[in-house]
């Protein structure tokens, strides 16, 4: 009991607001160290005292259990004293506790050496990682532990006073004198069970409330945290990532100088020169690593470290699967792969040529407008390259050309870029997809120029001169026809020919050649010749059939 007043009045004291307790020192003249002596003082006085009573009680159950004989008896005093062994031992390990002022003794324990193990050799570079972890939930699991034991002392204490009741009101009754006299033992057992528990809830108490006595404010802990990581550890890994991105960015520039150094020499970049460029990347990321690894290595923050080697250990495992495909885009890279710088391929149905090959290759289609592409290596080592001849066309036509497409349609082109051809089609624009409009062959009429073939027919009753007279004169009109019009200057050939005699007339093929100038106006020139044609016949009063429907009908029959 002694014991249990002078916890609770130790806490009273280290509850005390701070105005209190520091007009208790002016008026004491005592600093606060040495109020906390004085109740140390006094709380080992109390423990010892308890631990030469417990000893007494612990020397007469043992001289007890040497002098009875009855097997029952002496189980039950086996068990007091292993009981009261167990609480002198806890008293002694709060007594050296309190006399170290709370130190920790765990690290004054003697670690065991065993034999060599991979696996605990590697947990060994990580335990630093882990005990930093450990270290940050330290104190919030003292004082859950501190609690948990606080609340079962408290059940065990309820439990012991309950007892203890039941036993006074046993012990008001007239059991006997032998049934008296060991319920009084037993009571008298309980009792300094109970206080022994006090006891214990006391410390526990006391250790609990002077953790909770230490908590600082969220925003005290967390600029102590900061200023803490930034002195520390926080100052390391800045470090490590300043020489990370010196050495990264120091590798980048010489690359650069290199790159420079070729094209000023006017080289066209083989594949020594694309694998040395190769290597300095390679080389630029291993040395920044190992740079901010050696940073780490010298302040020895193993916590840094055991994290680097975790994220070394992951990349690795990562490359592992990406190898197969690293291999491959490192092909492409060096210019010995499918697909190599300057040759021709063919994307999405259109002809591109292979500017470049990197982390980001370039294919570039010169008859395009804005044809550059941008793909990654994966979409690259897919396709498939072949060298070009310099006269090899990349596209069947330019802006302004004038095509006639396969089921007819004619138009001028306005714009084509990698996804859409714009078509001027009798007065309005058309859009045909790239692929699309190459799939529907277009014939270009503005590049090489384009003949007309124009068929005509005269009557039958000019047969005599079908094949002397009436080609020449027909020729002869449509040239003087063609050359009165704007056509003119695009007119390159003029021909009739005899095509057939026909069911109704006399067929002529007329046959025009114009240069690419005269494209704009394709639809008109066969109805030019058509005009050119008839005019002829007016004059020269030649017939134009018209077809007829002639009925046979059986001899001897009527009409």
């Amino acid at each position: 009991m002694a014991v249990r007043l002078a916890v609770v009045s130790l806490l009273g004291i280290l509850a005390m607001p701070q105005s209190a307790a520091s007009v208790a020192r002016e008026g004491s003249g005592e600093t606060a160290p040495k109020t906390e002596l004085v109740q140390a003082e006094q709380q080992l006085r109390e423990i010892q005292q308890s631990l030469v009573e417990k000893g007494g009680q612990l020397g007469l159950l043992k001289q007890r259990l040497q002098t009875t004989k009855d097997p029952a008896v002496r189980e039950e005093l086996r068990k007091e004293i292993e009981s009261l062994e167990t609480n002198i031992e806890s008293l002694q390990s709060s007594f050296e506790e309190i006399a170290l002022g709370g130190a920790d003794q765990s690290v004054f324990q003697e670690q065991k050496t065993d034999e060599f193990d991979w696996r605990e050799e590697v947990l060994q570079i990580f335990r630093p990682l882990l005990e930093e972890l450990k270290e940050l939930t330290e104190k919030p699991r003292a004082i859950e532990k501190l609690r948990s034991q606080h609340a079962l002392l408290q059940r065990q204490e309820v439990a012991a006073a309950q007892a203890l009741t039941h036993l006074t009101k046993l012990q008001a009754m007239d059991l006997g004198e032998p049934a008296e006299t060991r319920i009084a033992g037993i009571e008298k057992e309980w009792r300094k069970r109970l206080d022994d528990i006090r006891e214990q809830n006391d410390i526990v108490r006391f250790q609990l409330e002077k953790l909770l006595g230490e908590n600082q404010s969220i925003i005290e802990r967390t600029g102590d945290a900061v200023g803490k990581f930034a002195r520390g550890r926080g100052l390391t890994l800045f470090l490590g990532i300043v020489v990370f991105l010196g050495v990264f960015l120091t590798m980048h520039v010489l690359q650069r100088f290199y790159r420079l150094w070729i094209e000023r020499r006017g080289d066209t970049p083989g594949t020594a020169t694309k694998l040395t460029l190769f290597l300095f990347r390679v080389l630029a990321v291993v040395l920044a690593a190992l740079g901010a690894l050696l940073v780490f290595y010298i302040a020895s923050d193993l916590v840094l470290l055991g994290l680097s080697f975790i994220l070394l250990v992951a990349l690795g495992l990562g490359f592992r699967t990406y190898l197969p495909r690293f291999f491959a885009e490192t092909q492409l890279v060096l210019n010995i792969g499918s697909v190599r710088e300057g040759e021709r391929l063919v994307y999405q149905g259109l002809p591109w040529q292979v500017s470049s090959l990197n982390v980001f290759s370039l294919l570039h289609n010169p008859e395009l407008e804005n044809g550059t592409l941008r793909l990654s290596l994966r979409e690259i080592r897919k396709l498939v390259s072949r060298p070009c001849l310099k006269a090899e066309p990349w596209f069947p036509t330019r802006p302004g050309d004038c095509v006639l497409l396969a089921d007819g349609t004619f138009g001028a082109v306005e714009r084509q870029t990698p996804e859409i051809v714009q078509l001027r089609v009798v007065g309005s624009s058309t859009w045909f997809g790239t692929a699309d409009f190459l799939a529907a062959k277009p014939r270009n009429l503005s590049r090489e120029g384009f003949r007309v073939v124009v068929t005509f027919g005269i009557d039958y009753r000019h047969q005599a001169i079908s094949t002397t007279e009436v080609p020449d004169a027909l020729q002869d009109g449509v040239k003087q026809a063609l050359r009165e019009s704007p056509l003119s200057d695009h007119i390159q050939n003029v021909s009739v020919e005899f095509d057939q005699a026909g069911l109704d007339s006399l067929d002529y093929a007329i046959i025009v050649t114009f240069g690419g100038g005269a494209a704009p106006h394709y639809l008109a020139t066969r109805r030019l010749i058509q005009r050119a044609c008839v005019e002829v016949c007016s004059k020269r009063e030649w017939n134009i059939p018209f077809r007829q429907l002639t009925v046979h009908q059986p001899d001897g029959e009527n009409p």
